[in-house]
């Protein structure tokens, strides 16, 4: 099980808190003896996103965190699925990954329009553009 969700995050900036999971037994007990790898992955991606960090990690005393992991694209509606070998995979709740800032600034000169008015003085265009995140 999901013991720490995912939550809401910026494109590309780490998910936090750590997602962790959780071995339970039959009962919803803490597998304290469980010290096998667990895997997580999307299990929607409704935008293309791609997860990033170690998404696979071995289980100490049943427990598994996973800091640093993010996903590159927004979108609404991420859910993370976990997989073992002898687990059953859980789905965590959806969380959105939301686009960050600009990155980029750049300017470019003379890209719409350069044409001579009729009193002799020229016009010049200039576009402004910004590239976002994600």
């Amino acid at each position: 099980v999901f013991s720490v969700q995912p939550s809401n995050a910026t494109a590309g900036a780490s998910i936090t808190p750590a997602v962790q999971v959780t071995a339970q037994d039959a009962l919803g007990n803490t597998a304290t003896g469980y010290n096998g790898s667990i895997t997580v992955a999307i299990a929607a991606n409704p935008s293309g996103g791609t997860l990033s960090g170690t998404t696979t990690r071995t289980a100490v005393s049943g427990v598994a965190a996973f800091p640093g992991l993010s996903i590159d694209k927004a979108g609404a509606s991420y859910p993370l699925r976990t997989t073992s070998g002898v687990l059953t995979a859980a789905t965590s709740a959806a969380f959105e990954i939301t686009a960050g800032g600009a990155a980029q600034l750049m300017a470019k000169a003379d890209a719409v329009s350069d044409r001579t008015l009729r009193d002799g003085y020229r016009e010049r265009a200039h576009a402004l553009l910004l590239k976002a995140d994600a």
